[in-house]
């Protein structure tokens, strides 16, 4: 996987929106109708929850939540495929796509929550106990928990597939909304990327945000972030500026919040 730009990726991170701490302290991100809100942080004698498993065997236990949102949390299913909507282009491959969403979202229902409904048989993959699916449904809550887990995976996840060498997420995420007009699956042309602006960031925004426009502060922040990237000396190349936008928009955990 290529390395991002650090540079630019630390200005992301400590610019992002709705911001998550991933220490073991308990945060509370409170979700209001257009505005942004600072999380306010309380001591906790909750340990650090381990870093994200590569291993698709591995199934964390229910935790207990460390992270609080306003409303219910998005099951795994819909996070999987709001994930795979935006990446998984009939045009343009990205490589393993199907593999991360297995490793860190779709095992992984201590975090996530059940995949199925239980009533139903319609996919054995599922309800049908593929991969141990049978035993954690039947352990595994309808209404998942806000927890450090959750979010270190959804973080791991965005990051793994956005940070691909030959940047196919990008160009798939951007042919997607229009943006690209390359034809091929594995070459890409950067001439048939366009440019970053208004109109295609609350494009981009609303390929997680179901539901939801982009508020006026939140455009600001975005149209902000790529006018501070053009400026920098040299200038990040515009395909590592609409990385940028686009992993800041993944990472964020608002997306998930129903």
């Amino acid at each position: 996987m290529k390395n991002l730009n650090w540079s630019f990726y630390i200005f992301l991170s400590a610019s992002m929106i709705s911001c998550v701490r991933l220490d073991p302290t308990k945060v509370s991100v409170s979700k209001t109708d257009g505005s942004l809100e600072e999380p306010s942080i309380s001591p906790s004698p909750t340990p650090s929850p381990s870093a994200p498993s590569d291993d698709p065997s591995t199934d964390e236990p229910v935790q207990k939540a460390s992270v609080e949102t306003n409303g219910s949390l998005a099951p795994r299913s819909y996070v999987s495929q709001v994930l795979k909507e935006a990446f998984g282009s009939t045009v343009v491959t990205v490589t393993n796509l199907e593999v991360n969403l297995d490793n860190y979202i779709n095992i992984k229902p201590g975090a996530f929550g059940v995949s199925c409904n239980p009533y139903s048989t319609y996919t054995g993959r599922d309800c049908g106990g593929v991969g141990g699916d049978f035993i954690s449904n039947a352990n595994s809550t309808f209404d998942p928990a806000a927890s450090t887990v959750r979010q270190l995976n959804t973080s791991k996840v965005c990051e793994v597939i956005l940070g691909r060498t030959e940047n196919s997420a990008v160009y798939a995420i951007a042919k997607l909304i229009g943006e690209y007009s390359g034809t091929s699956a594995t070459s890409y042309n950067v001439n048939l990327l366009n440019e970053l602006n208004e109109a295609n960031i609350v494009k981009l925004f609303g390929v997680f945000y179901r539901g939801r426009d982009i508020t006026p502060e939140e455009l600001s922040i975005y149209v902000g972030m790529n006018a501070d990237l053009i400026a920098k000396s040299p200038t990040v190349a515009k395909v590592d500026r609409w990385r940028a936008l686009a992993l800041m928009m993944c990472e964020s955990p608002d997306w998930g919040v129903l």
